[in-house]
């Protein structure tokens, strides 16, 4: 099987990023028993994570902020499975203040 192409991480906060990608080998018709496995963790890190999914797309909200990241997709159907996707980077933003001020005063 080939592998899944055009891999893009988008992100959406600092703990948020959201990938989608293109499966060449899908037809829009025709169903069948595949999933994707999407496999991230920091960049140069050893432990890696792994997250399944059956559409061309998935939200990841377990992310370090300010971190950069590696990001690669496999197909599985069946006893079949493709190589993983070339890997494509993006850090995430850093941590905004979560420390809001209780009072306040305002003067005109």
């Amino acid at each position: 099987m080939m592998p899944p192409i055009g891999v893009k991480a988008m992100v959406l906060s600092s703990s948020r990023a959201k990938l989608t990608w293109t499966d060449t080998t899908r037809s829009s018709r025709v169903h069948d028993s595949r999933y994707y496995v999407v496999r991230y963790n920091p960049k140069l890190a050893r432990k890696q994570r792994f997250v399944n999914s059956t559409q061309l797309t998935v939200q990841l909200f377990d992310l370090r902020p300010d971190t950069d990241y590696e990001f690669s997709v496999k197909v599985i159907k069946g006893q079949r499975r493709s190589t993983w996707s070339l890997s494509v980077f993006n850090r995430t933003l850093e941590a905004g203040n979560t420390i809001y001020p209780c009072l306040l005063d305002l003067y005109s």
